[in-house]
């Protein structure tokens, strides 16, 4: 009876270091699960601005007018702090039956690293519409 008393005082600490190892695991898993979802949802908003900016460039009203194309680009999510410089329209000046691209690079901070993910990872959408 002293033995198995013994045997079970021996592995008394075992549970608390064994979950210790586990929990930390899926703490770094749910971390990176939560910030995949984070930077898809940006990037879900930058193709999303990307199209709708190609679309608004496209317009015969909008042919040249590429501050208004901008303005509008960052103007569609609020949460993502575009400015032009993150911004390119090619070409510059186009005429009816030729494309229209809007490229958007953003550099998105990521929140939460826990000392084990990057910093910043460099997110990019492009569109192309035919002007009309």
């Amino acid at each position: 009876m002293q033995k198995v008393f013994e045997l079970h005082k021996s592995e008394k600490g075992s549970v608390m270091v064994e979950f210790a190892i586990v929990s930390t695991v899926l703490i770094l898993l749910l971390a990176g699960i939560i910030q995949f979802g984070l930077i898809f949802n940006v990037q879900l908003g930058l193709d999303n601005a990307a199209r709708e900016g190609a679309r608004f460039a496209s317009l015969p009203s909008n042919a040249n007018n590429n501050s208004a194309t901008i303005a509008f680009i960052t103007s569609l999510n609020p949460n993502i702090s575009l400015s032009s410089s993150n911004i390119t329209i090619s070409p510059s000046v186009r005429q009816r039956g030729q494309p229209v691209q809007v490229k958007i690079e953003y550099q998105y901070k990521i929140p939460v690293t826990l000392g084990v993910f990057p910093e910043n990872i460099k997110l990019s959408a492009s569109a192309t519409m035919m002007q009309n």
